[in-house]
């Protein structure tokens, strides 16, 4: 199922209408909780845009938005351009998406036994 949303953001040049999509991974009738990327955490929490994060770390948009729902992982240079912008230490922000993309992990894995019945996947 995909859920979209329209929202206006700021730009050099005014205000941009922006469509984005939300995905949702349902498991036996019920949706997955997907834990927080990190990025997508701390970036809220200094409360800054996907577009302004790329602006000021030099990185583009629609790569902010793969690393926070865990499409691309970021290289040790966006990660350090990342983690001087928010405030953080590049050990922290690793172990946070360490995490993050372990817990991801598990919840394709489990959503895919679901879909193939008792069939076992390592973890």
């Amino acid at each position: 199922m995909v859920y979209y949303s329209i929202f206006q953001i700021k730009t050099i040049e005014g205000l941009a209408t922006v469509r984005s999509q939300a995905f949702l991974l349902r498991g036996k009738n019920k949706i997955i909780n997907n834990s927080i990327n990190p990025i997508k955490k701390r970036k809220g929490e200094k409360r800054l845009t996907q577009s302004e994060l790329a602006f000021l770390g030099e990185i583009s948009q629609p790569t902010i938005s793969q690393f926070e729902i865990g499409g691309v992982v970021p290289s040790e240079v966006q990660i350090r351009k990342i983690t001087e912008i928010l405030g953080i230490g590049p050990g922290t922000l690793n172990k946070e998406l360490h995490q993050f993309y372990e817990d991801k992990k598990k919840e394709l894995k489990k959503r895919i036994e679901g879909e193939q019945g008792n069939a076992k996947i390592p973890v």
